[in-house]
């Protein structure tokens, strides 16, 4: 399941900026980041 701001932070990782990911423990936070990483990957390396 995406996150709806996981649009919003692929986006944001066009401009090359530092991106921060804060928020409360066990909110999925680094499932996201694997998602975003996995997606990338996929792309780039197909």
């Amino acid at each position: 399941m995406k996150r709806f701001i996981y649009s919003d932070i692929k986006e944001h990782l066009k401009h090359k900026q530092i991106t921060l990911l804060l928020g409360a423990r066990q909110t999925g936070k680094t499932t996201l980041i694997h998602q975003i990483l996995d997606d990338l990957y996929q792309n780039t390396f197909k």
